[in-house]
């Protein structure tokens, strides 16, 4: 089973912009993925329209691969 940590901020644009991060370690903590968000949003590295301006949503994303037999 494949684990992906989606980071979402609202842009000051009125948009979404999501992060995904391949992955994440186990047990992770609120607080710790708020540091992350926050100092995203603090060193303001990423071109987008409006720039990011504030932490929507973050989730842990799970999924499971299930290979076909097609012989």
């Amino acid at each position: 089973m494949n684990r992906r940590l989606e980071l979402v901020f609202n842009t000051g644009a009125g948009k979404t912009y999501k992060i995904t991060v391949d992955a994440p370690k186990e047990n992770l903590m609120p607080s710790e993925v708020s540091a992350a968000m926050n100092a995203i949003l603090n060193a303001d590295i990423f071109n987008v329209e409006g720039g990011l301006a504030g932490i929507a949503e973050a989730s842990i994303v799970t999924t499971e691969r299930q290979v076909i037999d097609l012989t």
